[in-house]
């Protein structure tokens, strides 16, 4: 592909010259494979990333509102036991 970029002239006007920039398209498959894996490698490490952090901060959510209401010291253990904080020391949902 090549696109006019436009023109270069000398200052007497004694030539004039186009800038032409060309551009080429990956012609071996190793590099188009290449390419390829690295774009799923990066998606894949992006929404891993998210999710990490986002369960992480959920966690961090609900502690913080468990201590704010009283129900945790400052330790991290439970001073008061809730139905729904009972359900999840079970396992149950």
């Amino acid at each position: 592909m090549k696109i006019k970029f436009g023109e270069l002239s000398r200052v007497d006007g004694g030539a004039i010259e186009d800038i032409i920039v060309e551009s080429a398209l990956p012609n071996k498959i190793k590099d188009i494979l290449i390419g390829g894996g690295m774009t799923l490698l990066g998606i894949g490490y992006l929404c891993y990333t998210a999710f990490k952090n986002g369960v992480e901060e959920t966690t961090n959510a609900e502690k913080r509102a468990y201590k704010n209401a009283g129900y945790l010291d400052e330790n991290g253990y439970a001073t008061v036991i809730t139905p729904e904080l009972e359900k999840q020391i079970r396992g149950e949902k």
